[in-house]
């Protein structure tokens, strides 16, 4: 979850995942932030690791998490500022 021009988008979301041969599900927010939207998307995509500032774990935290399956999640990193 960062714009694809910011160093926290390229080392921490595209350049480890594709020396280790992953899949990247790229959300790209048009309009408004919509954490709803994101979970769903993570949910349906089976996210397993997921890197965002702490700005959208707030959103996301807003959310009745419980409604969504992220079984599949193993790690969340963050970046840009601290998390409280």
């Amino acid at each position: 979850m960062s714009d694809t021009s910011w160093a926290m988008a390229i080392w921490g979301s595209f350049y480890p995942q594709m020396l280790a041969g992953a899949a990247i599900c790229v959300y790209d927010v048009k309009g408004k932030f919509n954490p709803a939207a994101l979970l769903s998307l993570m949910e349906q995509e089976r996210v397993t690791n997921f890197f965002a500032a702490p700005t959208v774990y707030r959103f996301m935290m807003h959310e009745k998490m419980e409604d969504y399956d992220l079984s599949a999640l193993r790690w969340c990193n963050i970046a840009g500022e601290a998390m409280y």
